[in-house]
């Protein structure tokens, strides 16, 4: 079962298909993950956020 996307998130094919524009270059999905991580790393309140949404804490 997919997870709902919220209101103003993309979803990873939209993401990677906006990257590959923006780069002009094809942008692998393992790329993207890896980039999504380290971004999230830098916004831990907001990783923590969606945790919680999903019922952890």
């Amino acid at each position: 079962m997919l997870a709902a996307v919220p209101i103003g998130f993309k979803r990873t094919p939209d993401a990677l298909h906006d990257l590959e524009n923006l780069f002009y270059d094809n942008v692998s999905l393992t790329d993207l993950r890896e980039a999504l991580v380290l971004a999230g790393l830098g916004h831990l309140d907001e990783v923590e956020a969606q945790l919680r949404t999903w019922g952890m804490g």
